[in-house]
């Protein structure tokens, strides 16, 4: 489902986009809220706010993430379990894991 916003895409069975701007969320319950050209892919995913910001949040075979982006622009998570709050340019790569800010930390 898609609410308000621009150019906002849900694709994923169950996945949300609220508001925004070029927002997708691309897997079975995702979601993202707000800001702009936020990608949530990978179940069970969610991204709130902030720009760029890409969440995988599946790894190692596993479909589900469970796995979140907090604002902050263009953070990247391709794991499980694990967060990314704010900041610019940091990178969740190992499970279980989380970034609370600054910039370009690689995990």
């Amino acid at each position: 489902s898609v609410v308000g916003g621009s150019y906002n895409n849900a694709t994923g069975e169950t996945s949300l986009v609220a508001g925004g701007e070029t927002n997708r969320a691309g897997d079975s319950f995702s979601a993202v809220f707000g800001g702009s050209s936020n990608e949530a892919r990978g179940g069970h995913n969610l991204v709130v706010g902030g720009k760029s910001n890409i969440l995988y949040g599946a790894s190692k075979g596993n479909r589900f993430g469970f796995s979140t982006i907090v604002g902050g622009e263009s953070n990247y998570v391709n794991s499980v379990g694990s967060h990314v709050t704010g900041g610019y340019g940091n990178e969740v790569r190992d499970d279980y894991n989380i970034i609370i800010g600054g910039s370009k930390n690689l995990v």
